[in-house]
């Protein structure tokens, strides 16, 4: 879901009103006005008047009437609800009307005694909109926690920091080419007038750590360890003299380590498995 972000001069949501109205042609979509036959009445407390055109609005894709001589664009609470949208608003959490319809949300933020539609950006996000509602983010099927290396910087001054700042940004224009070398390069004056220094790049390291484009390609998994054959061939006069033997198995304990053991009776052979 989105927060839409209208452009208008103001469109105030009126619960008073049946019906919604626009002051200007070009909030209509292109092609879709159209006369009213016999015209449309309505009266209000000051006096009445007659509209005869209607069309489908930009923002909100419904009908709406045009008045060129009304001083503000006004859409009917009841009609929003009536036209399938979903209206919700708790002045505990937040002073709104948060209105949305097929995965886009609109705010109408109070405003002067009025609640109006917002014109710019107001850090309110369909999943901030889910959150003063008390529920759950359901588009959110995953959760990823940035980590942060503010805390790698106490101990060094902002000077300090503004450096491995720079340090880091040159490094990442030579390419990335490892940490050594980049101080190698440095150290062997192969940029004329470069105010980086290896101490720069140390306490960039320690900040931000091993970059991953210097990382990524460049490393492996460490070998394994080998699996060491230790099996004994047993003699042939061993087998031939002892094919029939009765084995005892137990399980015994040694310093709370528990081993199998094993005992060949006639052979008087045993051998401790852990």
């Amino acid at each position: 879901m989105m927060l839409f972000q209208h452009n208008n001069t103001g469109i105030h949501l009126d619960s008073g009103s049946t019906f919604h109205v626009q002051t200007n042609e070009d909030d209509f979509k292109e092609g879709s006005l159209q006369e009213i036959h016999g015209g449309f009445h309505y009266a209000s407390n000051v006096k009445g008047r007659e509209h005869y055109q209607e069309g489908i609005d930009k923002v909100f894709d419904s009908v709406c009437k045009l008045d060129t001589r009304a001083s503000d664009n006004i859409n009917s609470l009841s009609n929003m609800v009536q036209d399938g949208f979903d209206v919700f608003m708790d002045t505990k959490r937040y002073n709104s009307f948060f209105v949305t319809r097929n995965g886009t949300t609109w705010r109408f933020g109070h405003r002067n005694g009025l609640y109006t539609l917002v014109d710019k950006p107001a850090g309110v996000t369909a999943m901030f909109h889910d959150y003063e509602r008390g529920l759950d983010n359901n588009d959110v099927q995953g959760y990823c926690a940035l980590q942060s290396v503010e805390k790698n910087k106490e101990g060094f001054t902002n000077k300090q920091v503004k450096r491995a700042n720079v340090a880091q940004s040159g490094y990442h224009m030579m390419g990335a080419p490892g940490a050594e070398l980049f101080k190698l390069a440095i150290g062997g004056n192969f940029f004329k007038n470069c105010p980086i220094t290896e101490e720069d790049v140390n306490i960039s390291e320690k900040i931000y750590g091993p970059s991953f484009s210097t990382i990524k390609g460049k490393q492996k998994r460490p070998t394994s360890k080998a699996v060491v054959d230790d099996w004994i061939e047993m003699p042939k006069e061993l087998l031939k003299h002892n094919s029939n033997l009765d084995s005892c198995i137990d399980i015994m304990l040694t310093n709370n380590v528990a081993f199998l053991a094993v005992l060949a009776k006639r052979s008087n052979s045993d051998s401790v498995l852990n």
